[in-house]
């Protein structure tokens, strides 16, 4: 036996699907949000900035001055402690491939 008999033999009894004598030529009866999408985009100005890493409303800084942020709660005894390194590392992440 080859697969062509083992072919044949599991399509027996297998029929095409009915196929529609003619095209369906109606509109799609809903507005998808995808269309939705792209008429409210057409309609909105291009031009405005999207990017919210835009620098425009950043005052700049100097090159020696310390950016820091704390989380409301730390206390500032803790924070100066981390920053300036005095916990010892009790673990460490390693990546394997």
């Amino acid at each position: 036996m080859n697969a062509d008999d083992d072919f044949e033999r599991e399509m027996t009894g297998v029929r095409p699907l009915a196929q529609p004598k003619r095209a369906d030529l109606r509109p799609p009866p809903l507005v998808t949000p995808g269309i939705e999408a792209r008429r409210i985009a057409a309609v909105t100005d291009a031009s405005a900035d999207a990017n919210p890493l835009s620098d425009t409303a950043v005052e700049p800084i100097g090159p020696h001055d310390e950016i820091t942020f704390m989380r409301p709660g730390v206390q500032t005894g803790v924070f100066k402690k981390l920053r300036l390194g005095k916990y010892p590392i009790e673990g460490r992440l390693t990546c394997t491939r």
